[in-house]
């Protein structure tokens, strides 16, 4: 990847020639929300829509890459680019940040530019960063666009989704996220696409950062206990305590896999064996974050599945 972002993903380019016809004919939405899951380029499509904006010297419909605006962009140092993200060491966007961006917006801007306020995620607003945000989207500056990037937009008021333009990223099509991964990623393979559910930058992630492994050791302790090669107690001292928020998160994404496949007729046990051990997942990371005991809660939940794979064993020969 470029230090700057001039252009979008393959799989975004509908998104990209909607945005800018809409910003030629200077029709672009004063603020967007950019919704979809993890990993399929939403930031990245930001960052160039960013520099697009901000761009002295446009190539068509991209950044140019060398102006003094893309300059300073790409050194994060461009006056009319703002940010809203959470503080260091903060589980939300305080009404604080809101205020100090709304009063950077309404001065003048730099080089009769256009303004841009990234905000990410943008379901980390608070009730009164939201009602702080809401007054400035209702009377917006001029030549100001917020770009609002969430994973969870149904955790944003509805005034708030209404205040915006809507702008979904789904997972690209297998194919060409398949041909970017392995061109992108060196010795990432299917494999590595399928466990990261489509979504192609969250596989190259986790495929550079080691995700991917733990994910499959994971995924193999499971296999051993319930198949009554491993005891759950050994099993559960192969998981990292710091690792358990991880391990249960995968959980609930390895159990809902399959119980899609349960349901399609195409997995080793019962629909309801999976359905059990994803609701037992999720409450263990309720008590997680309660503080629970972290050994103990991987030692429970080991043990919960071995009683679970011995009752679908079951339900799976008598039905045979």
């Amino acid at each position: 990847m470029s230090e700057l972002m001039t252009q979008p993903l393959p799989w975004q380019l509908g998104q990209w020639q909607r945005l800018v016809d809409a910003n030629r004919d200077s029709r672009l939405a004063h603020a967007i929300l950019l919704a979809g899951p993890p990993g399929v380029g939403k930031r990245l499509f930001t960052e160039a829509l960013i520099n697009y904006l901000l761009c002295e010297a446009r190539h068509e419909s991209r950044a140019c890459g060398a102006c003094r605006s893309c300059s300073q962009l790409a050194a994060g140092s461009h006056p009319n680019r703002m940010e809203l993200v959470p503080e260091e060491g903060k589980r939300d966007i305080s009404v604080d940040s809101v205020r100090e961006m709304v009063s950077r917006v309404m001065v003048s801007s730099h080089y009769g530019q256009a303004k841009v306020v990234r905000v990410d995620p943008a379901d980390l607003l608070n009730s009164a960063s939201t009602n702080a945000l809401l007054k400035t989207l209702e009377e917006p500056p001029s030549a100001t666009h917020f770009l609002l990037i969430s994973e969870r937009p149904r955790l944003l008021t509805p005034t708030l989704r209404s205040r915006t333009q809507l702008l979904r990223f789904p997972t690209p099509p297998r194919e060409m996220a398949l041909g970017w991964l392995v061109q992108n990623a060196s010795g990432a393979d299917e494999s590595a696409l399928t466990e990261a559910g489509g979504a192609p930058l969250r596989a190259m992630r986790w495929h550079e950062d080691g995700t991917l492994e733990r994910r499959r050791n994971w995924a193999a302790l499971l296999e051993k206990v319930a198949s009554r090669r491993q005891s759950p107690l050994a099993a559960a001292s192969a998981v990292e305590r710091s690792e358990a928020v991880a391990f249960f998160e995968w959980l609930v994404d390895w159990s809902g896999r399959g119980l899609r496949s349960a349901v399609a007729g195409d997995a080793g046990f019962p629909a309801s064996v999976y359905e059990q051990l994803s609701t037992d997942a999720i409450e263990g990371l309720r008590a997680l974050s309660r503080n629970a005991n972290a050994q103990l809660s991987i030692e429970s939940i080991m043990m919960r599945w071995l009683q679970l794979a011995a009752r679908g064993a079951r339900a799976m020969a008598a039905a045979r």
